[in-house]
């Protein structure tokens, strides 16, 4: 992953972790155990399943540029039953 991509990737995972501390009950979280618990129900909850959808046969579909100079940026619709 190149220098620019990292950083990026860094910021949007400091801001999903703020977004879902917001969403978190302060009470969750006073204990380890609690931490743990937290994370892992927003990881598996939210996260998880956002970031299986792009290798997902059945969920996703990737559209590919046609310029073979062109940096593939998939993007994703799902596909009808």
């Amino acid at each position: 992953m190149d220098v620019s991509k990292e950083a990026r990737l860094k910021a949007l995972t400091e801001e999903i972790a703020a977004l879902l501390y917001e969403e978190t009950d302060p009470e969750a979280v006073k204990t380890l155990e609690g931490i743990e618990k937290a994370v892992r129900g927003h990881l598996l909850e939210h996260v998880g399943p956002a970031i299986g959808n792009f290798s997902s046969v059945n969920g996703a579909m990737i559209k590919r540029s046609t310029d073979t100079n062109a940096v593939l940026m998939p993007t994703f619709e799902r596909m009808s039953a």
